[in-house]
């Protein structure tokens, strides 16, 4: 769905420009995959845990309470923000800078937005579901589908030469669609049973409310700068300066997507190996998260991030490909994160740390959302992207220390590992960039081919000489027990 999207991004630009692309892009936040997703509070992940720990322990009792709560959560949810930003949805376009001309398509973008929410939130709800049976399969093909739905729509729109509203209404269209899917897929696994579902109500509505407020806080910490730095470049700047700033970004995001899918994996498993037979594995798979996660993940974000020039000339022109290095600096959150995603999902059971790690996750956030505001001044939306950065790098050692005294592991065994890991890889990518622009003549098949073998030897230096025996064996562990197997 991410490479779908990414080639639709490139289609609107070429056809309507980057104004448009822009404006929607602004648009786009009125929807749950946008800016109101910091209004989600983690219904997707609290669900699957519930549900992984039903399948652990057979409570499925709990379970079905929770889900039939969470359900009831989402649609007041969607009541609610319905209700208001619609009602505000005046003042807020004037705030995002749409013009007179642009308006009335805005607010007709914006009602149905808002009215699709109905859908996306208890959406998110069956999503969880689906990941807690680990139906990845069934999951994929939807959000594939519906993704192919919408590259359909701008062909058709870019046949007839349609408007901008017809874009934005087919977007809403196939979102609604991915979340109708996704309720009649998860109701195979957990049909709502509603008269047995209403025992324990307060106790149980109090530890949702307990386990949401800790996961919702790091969620809304660490997507914040995504989903709410448009809504502040619109405001500063203009709308066509958002698609400028998500276009430079688009290359990390795609990534990232891709690397969210190791999360999604490993938290319907995580539950049952510290919750049954496989409880003496859970401190070292947080302690070898900070190793077989960024080892392997490592050399496919370098290939891309030096690749960024080529990709952007062929996939948006080179008026776009001249901010390639904005999209390199992009790059930095997605490789820092890599070395705390997989212990830092630990911190959930570890209320202390998990706290003290979204105090740093605010001050990181306030830093790149006040630097980003200045910078910006001088350097444009630009200045948001290198304030981001700049700030992951200041508060990495600090949000690092805190997981690694949390989980019980040596910090300075820790540290030592990034340096190994990150050391040959970031020697790739300046020989990747060195290749860049000393050989321009040379073609981009030939571009490609060297820098997936500069990956993959990357890789296997990784796999084979930086992860230790016992991690292998670990990864390959997991690998089975992701598939099913024993």
């Amino acid at each position: 769905m991410a490479a779908i999207g990414f080639v639709v991004a490139g289609m609107i630009v070429r056809t309507w420009g980057v104004g448009v692309y822009g404006f929607l892009t602004v648009m786009r936040s009125f929807l749950l995959v946008g800016t109101m997703s910091l209004l989600d509070p983690c219904l997707s992940e609290t669900t699957t845990i519930s549900v992984a720990k039903a399948r652990a322990r057979g409570y499925w009792a709990h379970a079905k309470q929770t889900v039939w709560k969470l359900y009831t959560t989402s649609i007041l949810i969607a009541a609610t923000t319905f209700i208001f930003f619609y009602l505000s949805a005046e003042s807020i376009l004037y705030f995002i800078n749409i013009n007179r001309e642009m308006y009335n398509i805005a607010n007709n973008i914006v009602f149905y937005s808002l009215l699709s929410n109905f859908l996306a939130y208890p959406a998110r709800v069956s999503e969880g579901i689906i990941i807690g049976f680990e139906d990845y399969f069934s999951k994929r093909i939807i959000e594939v589908i519906t993704a192919a739905i919408f590259l359909t729509s701008v062909i058709i729109g870019l046949y007839l030469q349609v408007g901008i509203l017809f874009l934005a209404l087919a977007y809403i269209f196939s979102i609604s669609i991915r979340s109708i899917a996704l309720i009649l897929r998860s109701l195979h696994f957990m049909p709502l049973r509603l008269a047995s579902d209403f025992r324990y109500r307060r106790s149980l509505a109090i530890q949702l409310a307990k386990r949401s407020w800790l996961l919702t806080q790091n969620q809304f910490l660490g997507a914040a700068p995504q989903y709410a730095t448009p809504i502040l470049i619109s405001a500063i700047i203009s709308p066509a300066a958002v698609g400028i700033y998500d276009l430079s970004l688009r290359l990390p995001r795609l990534m990232k997507m891709i690397l969210a899918l190791v999360p999604s994996a490993l938290l319907p498993i995580i539950p049952r190996i510290r919750l049954a037979e496989y409880s003496d594995k859970a401190q070292t798979l947080m302690k070898f998260g900070y190793s077989i996660v960024p080892a392997l993940t490592m050399p496919g974000i370098v290939m891309l991030a030096a690749s960024s020039s080529r990709i952007l000339a062929v996939w948006l022109g080179p008026e776009m490909a001249q901010y390639w290095h904005w999209s390199v600096v992009g790059f930095i959150p997605i490789i820092l994160s890599q070395f705390t995603l997989l212990p830092g999902m630990n911190l959930v059971d570890k209320p202390v740390a998990y706290v003290e790690n979204n105090r740093i996750s605010a001050l990181q956030t306030l830093l790149a959302f006040g630097a980003g505001s200045i910078l910006c001044i001088f350097y444009g939306a630009f200045g948001f992207i290198f304030a981001n950065a700049a700030a992951h790098l200041i508060f990495f050692h600090q949000k690092y220390r805190n997981i690694a005294f949390a989980v019980g592991a040596d910090l300075h065994d820790c540290l030592q590992k990034v340096v190994i890991i990150a050391a040959p890889n970031l020697t790739a990518l300046i020989v990747m960039l060195a290749f860049q622009s000393l050989l321009t003549e040379l073609s981009l098949q030939a571009f490609s081919l060297l820098t997936t073998a500069i990956m993959t030897v990357c890789m296997l230096t990784m796999f084979f000489f930086v992860l230790e025996s016992d991690e292998r064996k670990l990864v390959k562990d997991i690998a089975r027990q992701s598939m099913g197997k024993k």
